[in-house]
Protein backbone atom coordinates (compact mmCIF):
# COMPACT_ATOMS: atom_id res chain seq x y z
CA UNK A 1 0.00 0.00 0.00
CA UNK A 2 1.24 3.67 -0.53
CA UNK A 3 1.96 5.89 2.32
CA UNK A 4 2.12 9.29 2.78
CA UNK A 5 5.79 9.74 2.02
CA UNK A 6 4.86 7.75 -1.92
CA UNK A 7 2.19 10.08 -2.33
CA UNK A 8 4.58 13.11 -1.96
CA UNK A 9 6.94 11.81 -3.85
CA UNK A 10 4.06 11.10 -6.94
CA UNK A 11 2.52 14.59 -6.04
CA UNK A 12 6.21 15.99 -6.46
CA UNK A 13 6.99 14.24 -9.59
CA UNK A 14 3.68 15.38 -11.21
CA UNK A 15 4.42 18.73 -9.98
CA UNK A 16 7.49 18.87 -11.95
CA UNK A 17 6.44 16.92 -14.83
CA UNK A 18 3.73 19.90 -15.02
CA UNK A 19 6.10 22.52 -14.18
CA UNK A 20 8.37 21.82 -17.30
CA UNK A 21 5.66 20.90 -19.52
CA UNK A 22 4.26 24.43 -18.55
CA UNK A 23 8.07 25.85 -18.71
CA UNK A 24 9.08 24.14 -22.05
CA UNK A 25 5.86 24.12 -23.97
CA UNK A 26 3.06 26.38 -22.51
CA UNK A 27 5.02 29.63 -21.69
CA UNK A 28 6.96 29.64 -24.51
CA UNK A 29 4.14 29.23 -27.20
CA UNK A 30 1.85 31.88 -25.20
CA UNK A 31 5.21 34.24 -25.20
CA UNK A 32 5.05 33.66 -29.04
CA UNK A 33 1.62 34.37 -29.46
CA UNK A 34 1.52 37.46 -27.80
CA UNK A 35 5.04 38.78 -29.67
CA UNK A 36 3.01 37.75 -32.48
CA UNK A 37 -0.18 39.63 -31.32
CA UNK A 38 1.39 42.50 -31.06
CA UNK A 39 3.13 42.85 -34.08
CA UNK A 40 -0.20 41.95 -36.15
CA UNK A 41 -1.43 44.63 -33.74
CA UNK A 42 0.73 46.70 -35.22
CA UNK A 43 0.15 45.70 -38.45
CA UNK A 44 -3.65 46.25 -38.25
CA UNK A 45 -3.00 49.67 -36.67
CA UNK A 46 -0.49 51.08 -39.98
CA UNK A 47 -3.52 49.15 -42.38
CA UNK A 48 -6.18 51.50 -40.58
CA UNK A 49 -4.00 54.70 -40.36
CA UNK A 50 -3.35 53.72 -44.49
CA UNK A 51 -7.52 53.02 -44.63
CA UNK A 52 -7.92 56.01 -43.47
CA UNK A 53 -5.84 57.93 -45.82
CA UNK A 54 -7.50 56.15 -48.35
CA UNK A 55 -10.85 57.27 -47.43
CA UNK A 56 -9.50 60.99 -47.25
CA UNK A 57 -8.34 60.18 -50.88
CA UNK A 58 -11.72 58.68 -52.43
CA UNK A 59 -13.06 61.57 -50.50
CA UNK A 60 -11.55 64.30 -52.74
CA UNK A 61 -12.27 61.87 -55.44
CA UNK A 62 -15.51 62.08 -55.21
CA UNK A 63 -15.69 65.98 -54.53
CA UNK A 64 -13.68 66.55 -57.80
CA UNK A 65 -15.87 63.76 -60.19
CA UNK A 66 -18.89 66.16 -58.63
CA UNK A 67 -17.37 69.35 -59.68
CA UNK A 68 -16.47 67.90 -63.33
CA UNK A 69 -19.23 66.16 -63.47
CA UNK A 70 -21.08 70.06 -63.17
CA UNK A 71 -18.48 70.97 -65.47
CA UNK A 72 -19.35 68.38 -68.08
CA UNK A 73 -23.16 69.26 -67.88
CA UNK A 74 -22.03 72.98 -68.42
CA UNK A 75 -20.39 72.26 -71.42
CA UNK A 76 -23.14 69.87 -72.78
CA UNK A 77 -25.61 72.45 -72.73
CA UNK A 78 -23.03 74.65 -74.08
CA UNK A 79 -22.61 72.15 -76.94
CA UNK A 80 -25.89 71.33 -77.41
CA UNK A 81 -26.62 75.36 -77.90
CA UNK A 82 -23.97 75.24 -80.54
CA UNK A 83 -25.29 72.63 -82.25
CA UNK A 84 -29.30 73.61 -82.41
CA UNK A 85 -27.58 76.93 -84.18
CA UNK A 86 -25.29 75.01 -86.63
CA UNK A 87 -28.48 73.40 -87.19
CA UNK A 88 -30.63 76.29 -87.84
CA UNK A 89 -27.73 77.66 -89.69
CA UNK A 90 -27.88 74.89 -92.28
CA UNK A 91 -31.56 75.50 -92.13
CA UNK A 92 -31.24 78.94 -93.20
CA UNK A 93 -28.44 78.06 -95.90
CA UNK A 94 -30.85 75.78 -97.33
CA UNK A 95 -33.44 78.03 -97.32
CA UNK A 96 -31.19 80.62 -98.98
CA UNK A 97 -30.06 78.49 -101.70
CA UNK A 98 -33.62 77.04 -102.50
CA UNK A 99 -34.20 81.31 -102.98
CA UNK A 100 -31.44 81.38 -105.50
CA UNK A 101 -32.35 78.51 -107.39
CA UNK A 102 -35.58 79.70 -107.93
CA UNK A 103 -33.86 83.07 -108.73
CA UNK A 104 -31.79 81.31 -110.99
CA UNK A 105 -34.54 79.44 -112.86
CA UNK A 106 -36.18 82.91 -113.25
CA UNK A 107 -32.98 84.79 -114.54
CA UNK A 108 -32.69 81.76 -117.10
CA UNK A 109 -36.50 82.12 -118.49
CA UNK A 110 -36.09 85.95 -118.18
CA UNK A 111 -32.67 85.54 -120.67
CA UNK A 112 -34.73 82.93 -122.96
CA UNK A 113 -37.69 86.15 -123.51
CA UNK A 114 -34.68 88.31 -124.22
CA UNK A 115 -32.90 86.40 -126.72
CA UNK A 116 -36.85 85.51 -127.98
CA UNK A 117 -37.31 89.20 -128.13
CA UNK A 118 -34.25 90.13 -130.08
CA UNK A 119 -35.13 87.25 -132.18
CA UNK A 120 -38.23 88.74 -133.49
CA UNK A 121 -36.83 92.17 -133.55
CA UNK A 122 -34.17 91.29 -136.04
CA UNK A 123 -36.02 89.58 -138.17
Amino acid sequence: MLNNEDIKKIKDILSDSLKEFYDTLILPYFEHNEKDHEEIKMILRNHEKILGNHEKILGNHEKLLIEYSKSFDSQDKELDSIQRKLEKNEDDHEEIFQKLDGINKLFANQEKRIRRVETVLSS
